[in-house]
């Protein structure tokens, strides 16, 4: 394996790849949230959130569940709202009005 230099200068040689215990496994409950913030950010970018500027806005199965300006009170309002729904189901996205 050959050394690398660092910014500082000094010799380092390259990470290894990670273990096996290291690796995260990706279900299908993380897959799904994963799907709602593609389709959010897709969405985003369709003009959907036009009037959500400024706001973060929950998903759930490609439907928005709720938006608001602050994350913590938008997340206790729709875990009350939905509480079928798994507290950590709600995919989150913030409207950035710099992002137009």
């Amino acid at each position: 394996m050959s050394e690398i230099s660092s910014t500082n200068g000094a010799q380092t040689t390259p990470a290894s790849p990670p273990d096996e215990a290291d690796v995260i496994r990706v279900g299908p409950f993380h897959e799904a949230v994963i799907a709602d913030q593609v389709w959010a950010e897709e969405q985003f970018h369709n003009g959907a959130f036009a009037d959500s500027m400024g706001m973060y806005v929950a998903v759930v199965d490609k439907e928005v569940k709720g938006k608001g300006r602050h994350v913590a009170q938008l997340l206790k309002d729709v875990r009350e709202q939905h509480p079928d729904v798994h507290p950590n189901r709600f995919a989150l996205f913030y409207v950035d009005p710099g992002d137009t």
